[in-house]
């Protein structure tokens, strides 16, 4: 699928090779992804170079491998992002897609591309070959139709796993519902479903102040809980591998209830999958957007190679913590821009790799709203049919 000869990692080797073994030989989709709620730092890009580098583990090993990165545009706001203005707290609840852009010019069409659109850019500038999904299309375009019935009408069975597995017994209410319509206020929250109309793919539902609606969740009038949807999503986009960091494999995290929901209520198997560490800044803790702590990516392409930064974010092995020390760790980096960890070649092991490029020349253009233009990302051709199949 790539036109970029990079080296395959030997873990990811591996890990290709395990999924073959348990997943056949293909073809596979190999899953990222994140809500687009504030800045997409370095530690995101892990998991999406996770992703990347066992499709090309998966190629090396003559297999057809699809890569996507599914952005959960749809979900509610839930925290306002450091930057962002205050007077943003009245769109709480809303979908992402559905929030303006928080920046007073308006540069992009809504909150969600305001920090989608430069991860995009980063990614199309270091070569990452992925078709981005954006959540609130998919359901709009009755993409998840199908498994969203599925999920209704096995409401007892989701809620019965949600209780076993993540311990939730005492946080569920009887009228819970996998399915969480939008209020006429635009809220995805404080809504409770009454009836399934299957026949008419919607939901009879009651607000926060008691006022009846009708959700049509073949029209994106709503949207399948994180948990589910999760399970719901791999089937729908025949998922076989996603990689996952250490806060969803925990215990009785999403990947534990989805795992199960996914076998026992949708009747497909779980992806395989990788679980990464985190990436640290080194007297700092882990990034993280809503703390403010991060490296952007594209920042990071302004002073260091694409192929730097990608070995970098990758470290020896990505299932280990990675803590980056901001004085003294780029220099190093830098000065081996040129080497390369240990690797098997795509193409075979007698290839040369292909040199580093270097640091993007000078800073990107800015407009007076101060948002980077940026080239149009190259869109996979990729079309969502309504009840859940798909075409690459």
């Amino acid at each position: 699928m790539s036109s970029i000869d990079l080296p395959v990692p030997d873990w990811a080797m591996r890990t290709a090779e395990n999924l073959l073994s348990t997943h056949g030989e293909g073809p596979h989709v190999v899953a990222t992804g994140i809500s687009p709620s504030g800045n997409i730092h370095v530690g995101n890009l892990r998991e999406v170079l996770v992703g990347e580098a066992v499709v090309k583990a998966l190629e090396a090993l003559g297999s057809e491998a699809r890569f996507v990165f599914h952005a959960d545009t749809i979900d509610p706001l839930r925290k306002i992002a450091p930057g962002v203005p205050e007077s943003f707290w009245q769109y709480m609840g809303h979908s992402l897609s559905q929030v303006p852009d928080p920046d007073p010019n308006g540069c992009h069409t809504s909150y969600a591309e305001h920090f989608l659109a430069p991860f995009e850019e980063a990614l199309e500038i270091m070569g990452v070959e992925v078709t981005v999904l954006r959540s609130h299309e998919l359901y709009e375009r009755g993409f998840y139709t199908e498994v969203t019935r599925e999920a209704l009408e096995h409401t007892d069975e989701l809620r019965q796993i949600l209780q076993e597995v993540a311990g939730r017994t005492r946080l569920i209410e009887d009228y819970w519902s996998p399915y969480i319509p939008r209020a006429a206020s635009g809220e995805l929250s404080n809504t409770r479903v009454l009836e399934h109309k299957p026949e008419l793919h919607g939901v009879v539902f009651e607000d926060g102040y008691g006022k009846k609606g009708f959700a049509d969740y073949s029209k994106g009038e709503g949207k399948l809980g994180w948990r589910v949807e999760l399970a719901a999503r791999w089937k729908a986009l025949r998922v076989t591998f996603e990689p996952f960091g250490k806060d969803h494999t925990s215990r009785g995290g999403s990947t534990d209830t989805a795992d199960r929901m996914a076998r026992e209520v949708f009747h497909y198997p779980p992806p395989g999958r990788f679980e990464y560490e985190w990436i640290q800044i080194k007297g700092r803790g882990a990034m993280s957007s809503s703390r403010g702590i991060v490296l952007l990516p594209n920042d990071m392409l302004d002073i260091m190679p694409p192929d730097a930064l990608r070995r970098m974010v990758l470290g020896r092995d990505p299932a280990r913590a990675l803590d980056l020390d901001l004085a003294e760790g780029f220099p190093r980096i830098m000065d081996e821009g040129t080497r390369r960890p240990r690797a098997t070649s795509k193409s075979s092991a007698g290839t040369s790799p292909t040199p580093a490029t270097g640091p993007r020349s000078g800073r990107r253009s800015r407009t007076a709203s101060g948002c980077a233009t940026r080239c149009p990302p190259k869109r996979r051709t990729w079309t969502p049919d309504s009840g859940g199949t798909s075409r690459w």
